[in-house]
């Protein structure tokens, strides 16, 4: 389909954390990687389009180019205008799902010289088609721009999908081998302004996971999708360390402690024994203090938790007061062994 008021193009899929994880483990797989990402260009996880009006549109659908078939999926939409200003609305068309077309929208006003990124909560269903289209149109409902766009993997109900937001490059990639009852399990790394505003479109996520990160930057939005999709069946996960209150901060009424500052421990035995696995690298290591106020403390250092854990509604809240990315954590063998503990049994949704 051509529109006369633009032109459209699509772009390779971003290279994310998750694959950038992949190539280090398997550096002989990169030229096959970029073949393959040049083939499947036409159904990549980001679409980008500029039309002769100075707009640009650009779109990402699921998580980290992941979604959950039969389920919703956050479609993050990013314009910008140089041009005449624009009134109208951004919608999102699924084809091929049984009905001619299905259409997701929300009102947009786009000024000169701005900026704006709305973001759209999609089911998805089993069959995909031909994938989304994403427009802007104006007024009248005349398109003005548009892209496709489609997630690089979909996953199935029988599937965990776990979200790492951090602020720096995580590698949690051993959690796909923590499927627990599930078939298989896939890691999507997030941003924090890739948390939706909505709590259905977190939905698809099993586990969210907040690790070396401003938790400060989330807006009441945000919180409150947070909170909507934790008593609804989601765990939430918060980890300490070095930058623990950071990451514990806009998250703190919901955690099962309070906490304080860091200090550096010279071993943590009661988790090499909870595991039977040594570490690999001999300590000091730092823990983020804490104290116990709701829930149950799952694994103390003398007094203090290492590991606890409070349900709220259909899900729950763990606090882990070591950094992953850190030593004793970081590559040590008994990840998958001890993130089983971490990560509490699936709750329904």
């Amino acid at each position: 389909m051509n529109w006369t008021a633009g032109e459209q193009t699509t772009t390779a899929p971003r290279i994310s954390y998750r694959m950038n994880s992949f190539l280090r483990r398997n550096r002989w797989w990169f030229f096959l990687l970029l073949l393959l990402s040049m083939v499947a260009a036409t159904q990549s996880v980001a679409g980008q389009t500029e039309n002769t009006d100075g707009i640009t549109l650009e779109a990402e659908a699921g998580f980290d180019g992941i979604a959950r078939q039969n389920d919703w999926l956050p479609v993050t939409v990013n314009v910008a205008n140089s041009g005449p200003s624009v009134t109208g609305e951004i919608r999102v068309l699924l084809q091929g799902s049984g009905a001619s077309e299905l259409v997701y929208s929300t009102p947009l006003a786009l000024p000169n010289q701005s900026n704006k990124q709305v973001t759209l909560p999609v089911f998805l269903p089993a069959f995909l088609g031909r994938g989304l289209v994403v427009q802007l149109v104006d007024e009248a409902g005349r398109p003005v721009i548009e892209t496709s766009v489609a997630p690089q993997l979909q996953l199935s109900q029988d599937d965990r999908l776990y979200g790492v937001v951090s602020d720096a490059p995580a590698d949690l990639d051993f959690l796909e081998n923590v499927t627990g009852p599930r078939s298989r399990a896939a890691v999507a790394y997030l941003a924090v302004d890739d948390i939706p505003e909505t709590g259905a479109a977190l939905d698809p996520l099993d586990v969210l996971v907040f690790t070396n990160v401003d938790s400060g930057r989330l807006n009441d939005r945000q919180l409150a999708a947070i909170r909507e999709w934790v008593a609804t069946g989601g765990q939430l996960i918060v980890t300490g360390g070095l930058t623990g209150p950071q990451t514990s901060a806009a998250l703190a009424p919901l955690l099962p402690v309070s906490t304080g500052g860091s200090r550096p421990v010279d071993d943590l035995p009661e988790l090499r024994q909870a595991t039977g696995v040594e570490f690999r690298d001999p300590g000091p290591y730092v823990l983020t203090e804490a104290s116990l106020t709701q829930g149950e403390a799952l694994l103390l250092h003398e007094s203090t938790p290492v590991l606890a854990r409070r349900p709220q509604g259909n899900g729950s809240v763990t606090f882990l007061a070591l950094d992953p990315n850190v030593a004793p954590l970081l590559d040590w063998a008994g990840n998958e062994t001890f993130w089983a503990t971490v990560v509490p049994p699936d709750q329904p949704r």
